[in-house]
């Protein structure tokens, strides 16, 4: 999106952007890259943004930041199958620095979804506060390897069959729902987890 462009939708529409990776240009060759001052607004009850890319860059910081904001969910998934996500100063082929989060995706989300199903590996590296509801969905592993701060909020972390979710990375949340078919969950090395509620659906291992 070009400096100062707004994408909106009113009565609850939703909103889809789904960026391919090129050679490089005057926008670099990101899949989706919001120059300073665009945004992407989603307005009305359960209205659905969805941003798929391979790569993703907010541009700026400050008053000028790209945002995406809206009450409804939120979601960012690779558009390749396999493609790794990193958040927070870990490496991955979709990165997510932790000030996306607490500063161009702007608080009210029902609910945030980071990856999908046939996502590959996604790595936090570094702490990430979270302001709303937030699910991580791989059908890989997860890496939790810094904290994660989803204090008031549900966290919903969701493996891959046969996949893995673990680390040594602070737990803090509301609600924390393990829910993978075949996951290996092995969160017990933390030494400062902080959560209300546990629920699994699927899955084994230790918390």
């Amino acid at each position: 999106l070009n400096a100062n462009t707004k994408i909106s939708t009113t009565g609850g529409g939703s909103i889809n952007v789904t960026g391919a990776e090129n050679a490089v240009g005057s926008l670099g060759h990101f899949a989706i890259f919001m120059e300073p001052a665009s945004s992407i607004t989603g307005s009305g009850a359960g209205a659905a943004i969805t941003l798929t890319g391979d790569s993703l860059v907010l541009g700026e910081s400050g008053a000028g930041r790209g945002l995406v904001s809206g009450s409804g969910t939120f979601t960012i998934q690779p558009r390749t199958v396999g493609k790794t996500i990193g958040v927070t100063r870990a490496s991955g082929d979709l990165s997510l620095p932790s000030s996306y989060f607490t500063s161009h995706f702007t608080d009210g989300f029902s609910d945030i979804n980071i990856g999908s199903t046939t996502a590959g590996t996604i790595t936090v590296g570094g702490i990430t506060a979270l302001s709303d509801n937030t699910a991580f969905i791989t059908g890989a592993n997860i890496a939790v390897n810094a904290a994660l701060n989803a204090a008031g909020q549900t966290l919903t972390l969701t493996g891959g069959n046969g996949g893995t979710v673990s680390g040594d990375g602070n737990i803090t949340a509301a609600d924390l729902l393990l829910n993978g078919s075949g996951t290996t969950y092995a969160l017990n090395t933390a030494t400062g987890n902080n959560v209300g509620t546990l629920a699994a659906s699927a899955g084994s291992g230790n918390i």
